[in-house]
């Protein structure tokens, strides 16, 4: 039977982030890092996961200097710059065609079921159940 191993303090990584309080937005992000308390790892992860999700970023298809060239233009969006068509694009270069044919397959299966009230199965039926009562 194996003996189960609990972890230790070498067990977790740490790393320290360094805020500059006086810019908005690490201010903000220190913030609300405050707030969460001992839960900031799953803060920061919940909020990576929907920052990837929303920007359709594929981390497997992206490295650092594309990561820190992306960075850039979104610190210019504060600054008055509408980057909506430059972060189509570039979402458009970062996620792959397959990913791009689940999603756009996924959304049509969706967009159909909302169109058929009633799928032809169960619109077969009703028309069973009818012409039982003469209708």
């Amino acid at each position: 039977m194996a003996v189960k191993k609990y972890k230790t303090s070498e067990d977790y990584v740490k790393k320290f982030i360094y805020f500059d309080e006086s810019n908005q937005f690490q201010s903000e992000c220190l913030t609300l890092l405050k707030l969460s308390g001992h839960k900031q790892a799953k803060l920061l992860g919940w909020m990576t996961h929907e920052f990837i999700l929303k920007h359709g970023i594929n981390l497997d298809q992206i490295d650092k200097v594309q990561f820190k060239t992306y960075l850039k233009f979104l610190e210019l969006q504060p600054k008055g710059f509408n980057l909506t068509p430059i972060n189509e694009n570039i979402s458009e270069i970062a996620t792959s065609k397959e990913i791009r044919t689940d999603i756009a397959d996924t959304e049509k299966s969706k967009r159909e079921e909302k169109e058929s009230f009633i799928n032809e199965e169960d619109m077969d039926a009703m028309n069973n159940a009818l012409a039982a009562w003469g209708i």
